[in-house]
């Protein structure tokens, strides 16, 4: 999805990486929207908009709406195994470790969740850990 309208503000990133081009936008006040595209031959353009247009279908457009100045892109890394739960936030910046009890009749599933507060998720990714247990 891309969201239509003239770019005020343009970087070539290295990589597609969604999440730096909304801290762009997030960090500069005039910035009100945002759009990501692996352009050919001219590498990943990121966008700031100064108004939110409709968003509009584009093959190869990632977007999104620009934040208060208080919104912060924040990468988190989560782990569980059985009973223990591990987030790293920022590459360790931060890190949480909580126990968690599968036994219970709620304990069925992962949600992600802001208490009093808007949150988005760019990107959303679950792999399933093999067992360190040898079979023999």
């Amino acid at each position: 999805m891309d969201r239509p309208g003239l770019a005020y503000k343009v970087y070539v990133l290295e990589e597609l990486d969604p999440a730096k081009c909304r801290e762009y936008c997030c960090r500069d006040k005039g910035c009100k929207a945002w759009s990501i595209q692996n352009a050919t031959g001219t590498g990943v353009l990121c966008a700031l908009k100064n108004k939110v247009e409709p968003a509009a279908k584009a093959a190869g457009y990632i977007s999104g709406i620009g934040t208060s100045k208080f919104s912060i892109a924040v990468d988190l890394q989560i782990y569980i195994d059985h009973s223990i739960v591990e987030v790293f936030v920022n590459n360790g910046q931060s890190v949480l470790t909580a126990r968690a009890y599968p036994t219970n009749p709620d304990s069925i599933g992962v949600r992600l969740f802001a208490t009093n507060s808007k949150v988005s998720f760019l990107k959303v990714e679950a792999w399933e850990m093999g067992s360190i247990v040898q079979e023999s």
